[in-house]
C-alpha cells in the first residue's frame, strides 16, 4: 500500500478540523417575534448617524417583511427574520457599526439568516458582538449536515 506524503496528510487532517461539527449552544440563532411568512431579500442595511437601521434595495426583488394594524398606524418592519437571503451589512465610517438581526456588525459582510435562524456569512473571521456583549466570530464548521460558515461564540 502506497504511503500518503506528510503534506497530503496535513492537508486532509487541516480540512478536517475547518469543517468539525459545532456545538449547537456556541451557534448564533437570531430571535424575532415576526408571525408571518415573508423574508427579507436582497437588502443592505446600515445603522445611520442617529443609530436607526436604514435599508435600501439592491436587487429587483428586494424586500422587507412589515406588518401594520389594519385601523392603521405605523408599519413595523421586520428586517431580520429566519430565512431572508442575500443581506448586506454596511458599515458607515462615521458611525462604525451596525445594528442588525441581535448582533453588533463592525465589519461589512454579506449573510442569510437560515430557518432555523443560524446566521450564515460569506467569510470567516467576521467579529461582532450581541446586545448583551457576548463575542460572536464566523466560523466553518458542519451543520445540519452541510459545511457553513456560521457566526459563533467567539
Amino acid at each position: 500500500m502506497q504511503q500518503i506524503k506528510p503534506v497530503l496528510l496535513i492537508l486532509l487532517v487541516s480540512l478536517i478540523a475547518c469543517t468539525s461539527e459545532i456545538p449547537e449552544e456556541d451557534i448564533y440563532h437570531v430571535q424575532t417575534d415576526y408571525t408571518g411568512s415573508s423574508i427579507a431579500r436582497n437588502m443592505e442595511f446600515s445603522t445611520d448617524e442617529n443609530g436607526l437601521l436604514d435599508g435600501k434595495a439592491i436587487g429587483d426583488d428586494a424586500s422587507v417583511p412589515m406588518t401594520m394594524d389594519l385601523g392603521g398606524g405605523s408599519a413595523v418592519y421586520y428586517p431580520d427574520v429566519p430565512g431572508s437571503q442575500n443581506i448586506k451589512i454596511k458599515v458607515l465610517e462615521e458611525v462604525g457599526y451596525t445594528r442588525y438581526a441581535g448582533l453588533i456588525f463592525t465589519q461589512e459582510v454579506h449573510l442569510n439568516i437560515w430557518e432555523n435562524g443560524i446566521i450564515e456569512v460569506d467569510q470567516e473571521g467576521i467579529e461582532c458582538k450581541d446586545l448583551q456583549g457576548q463575542e460572536y466570530i464566523s466560523k466553518k464548521g458542519n451543520i445540519d449536515g452541510k459545511s457553513a460558515i456560521i457566526m459563533v461564540k467567539k
